[in-house]
């Protein structure tokens, strides 16, 4: 059984908290007023624990810039993990370098994770860290909670790790049916205030049948797969039981 703290890190992700606004929030020690839960790492974790591993989530979007590698050490110094993984839009990668940097110093045997959008499509730009020791891309709950029971990198779709002087990467795999995957483990997140309660969101399909330009869903997601409605409407009841009152789907 292994231990692993996921971390979403960088700045949050949509205007006006990324620009302007987001660097006096930062230095005034504010956070924006609206932040949800993150659906990605909660599913993450929930895929960890059915294999009987342990998981935290600690969300850094919900810590002024200031603090954010602070809070990120601390953590690391009052637990072992075994992993360590990130997640992180475009605009983050400088920052979660910085505390993918930090947690090799402080815990020099955990292996650190890059996943999520940006990472998917700049492996090899990512592995030329050496504290960075794999790359998962694409959908990563079945690869990463493989690579986490210790099964062989090479053998892992969507894992891509150093080998000699270059990198190899595998490709990316598809879940082919959103129904094997386990209602996403939002318990996960740790304590830390989450401004604006009742908002949270909530999945019903992967994939876009559209290819702009500017988006990464259908790359991330090259097949269009829907949940069942039944299930959908079970998580929804759930959330309504928290007293969420606002749902992005």
């Amino acid at each position: 059984m292994a231990s692993v703290l996921l971390v979403r890190s960088g700045t949050v992700g949509w205007p006006p908290f990324a620009g302007s606004m987001g660097k006096v929030m930062d230095r005034l020690g504010l956070v924006p007023k609206v932040i949800a839960r993150p659906l990605g790492l909660s599913y993450l974790s929930a895929c960890l624990k059915r294999r009987g591993h342990q998981c935290e989530i600690l969300d850094l979007h919900t810590c002024p810039a200031s603090k954010r590698i602070t809070v990120l050490v601390d953590k690391i110094r009052k637990g072992i993990y075994d992993f360590v993984g990130f997640t992180f839009l475009t605009h983050g990668c400088p920052e979660t370098l910085k505390m993918a940097e930090a947690c090799r110093r402080e815990s020099p045997g955990s292996r650190i994770v890059f996943g999520g959008p940006h990472a998917s499509f700049t492996q090899e730009q990512l592995l030329s860290y050496s504290f960075v020791d794999f790359v998962v891309a694409g959908e990563g709950e079945n690869s990463f909670a493989r690579l986490v029971a210790g099964e062989a990198p090479a053998t892992i779709p969507g894992v891509a790790r150093r080998q000699g002087d270059g990198v190899i990467s595998n490709a990316a795999d598809v879940i082919e049916s959103l129904a094997s995957l386990p209602f996403p483990d939002r318990e996960a997140c740790l304590p830390i205030r989450y401004p604006y309660a009742p908002i949270d969101y909530l999945q019903t399909s992967r994939g876009c049948p559209k290819r702009c330009s500017f988006c990464v869903e259908s790359r991330m997601f090259r097949k269009i797969r829907f949940r069942e409605p039944k299930a959908v409407v079970e998580e929804m009841k759930a959330l309504a039981r928290e007293k969420k009152k606002l749902l992005y789907l």
